[in-house]
């Protein structure tokens, strides 16, 4: 539905309008006139995706409407060379399956010139494993990474995003996803 619709999200007042994709490009941001950020949007696999930096490290993002932002332990190891034993990292919760997540005091997320400071982001843990890059891999079918088999081999290539976006930081946003021109306008939730 909503690749053939604009809408706004302003989840801090409990709001979400629903627009026609007929609009001029870049002029859909009514709320304020102190500027925006802009997050240009692609797809990757069956994702949608944009770009952002968390602590000045560059992060493929995918929003999602859970209520925690989620970044793997695996990511956190590559970008930040941070495990859950480093100085600052803590044990945020363990599910009831068993899995661990952590907190670390990221100090900003960033897009554009649109900043997002102290991020509520929860570390899951992962074990350590390669990174994909989203190149191209030769992988047996149902086999974990690195295990060689006989068993039919396919082409894979990963397009999981680095972060997703949950509501903890969903709330401090005021969004318009704009369709026909694949891109999100965003400003701070009170943006005036």
């Amino acid at each position: 539905m909503f690749e053939q619709l604009d809408f706004e999200l302003d989840i801090a007042q409990h709001k979400l309008n629903v627009f026609s994709t007929d609009h001029c490009p870049e002029k859909v941001v009514y709320w304020t006139k102190t500027g925006f950020a802009e997050l240009p949007l692609r797809r990757e696999g069956t994702s949608l995706m944009t770009s952002m930096s968390l602590d000045d490290k560059p992060l493929r993002v995918t929003l999602h409407t859970h209520a925690g932002s989620v970044i793997g332990m695996n990511t956190v190891r590559e970008l930040f060379k941070l495990d859950e034993n480093s100085p600052g990292m803590t044990l945020a919760k363990t599910s009831p399956d068993g899995q661990k997540y952590y907190h670390y005091p990221f100090k900003t997320l960033t897009v554009d010139a649109l900043t997002i400071g102290n991020p509520n982001i929860l570390i899951r843990d992962e074990a350590p494993t390669q990174t994909c890059n989203n190149r191209p891999q030769i992988r047996e079918m149902n086999a974990p990474m690195g295990h060689a088999s006989e068993k039919p081999m396919v082409y894979v290539t990963c397009f999981k995003p680095d972060l997703l976006i949950g509501l903890s930081v969903l709330s401090k946003l005021h969004i318009y996803f704009s369709s026909k021109e694949k891109m999100i306008y965003a400003t701070g939730a009170g943006a005036r």
